[in-house]
Formats: C-alpha cells, structure tokens, sequence
C-alpha cells in the first residue's frame, strides 16, 4: 500500500467522524436551534468535501488500501477498504453533500 492510498484511507475515515460530530450537533439543536446553521451544516459541507478529497486520492491512488480497527465485537474487527470504486462512490457522495451545504445554510434560518 502507497502513502497515496493510505492517506485517502485516512481522509475518508475523517470524514465518516466529522459526520458522526455533525449528526450529534444535530441532535443537540433540539435544544439550542442556533447549533444546526453555526455547527451542524457546516460539519457536514467540510465532511462532505474531505470525502470528495479522499475519494479522490483513493481514485488516483492505483491501488487498495484496507485498514482494520478494533471497534465493535470482541471477536470482530471493523475493517475498511478503498479502492477505485469505492474512492468514486465516495467522490460522488461527498461531492453531493459539500454541494448541498450552501442551500442548506441559507435554507436553515436560525
């Protein structure tokens, strides 16, 4: 695995954090509103666009890159894997969402 692929690997698993962070600041505007257009969205436009980033050097990258993390079951280990496909569906989903904040923003009046 190249530092290409790993870091791509790293991107993507930042961004899947920072959308987690924004999904729980979206749980907790219910009650301060203020939080979803200060903290929220704005989460989830940069988690959007590390994802579009990392699925782009996944893409260029040429090659897989896996990782194994021990969350979950004792006995089972989170694994990921990206590799051109995925680093596409990753580009186009957080492509989708980066694009999608600015609406949102001005949507979301609070």
């Amino acid at each position: 695995m190249n530092d290409m692929a790993s870091y791509a690997l790293q991107l993507a698993t930042l961004a899947v954090l920072l959308a987690l962070v924004s999904a729980a600041a979206g749980l907790a505007s219910a009650r301060v509103p203020a939080l979803l257009r200060a903290l929220a969205l704005p989460l989830f436009g940069l988690a959007g666009a590390v994802a579009f980033g990392g699925g782009l050097l996944g893409l260029l990258a040429g090659e897989a890159a896996s990782a194994t993390w021990p969350l979950g079951l004792p006995w089972l280990l989170w694994q990921a894997r990206l590799d051109a496909l995925s680093g596409t569906l990753l580009m186009l989903i957080g492509g989708l969402g980066a694009a999608t904040t600015p609406h949102a923003l001005d949507y979301i009046r609070g």
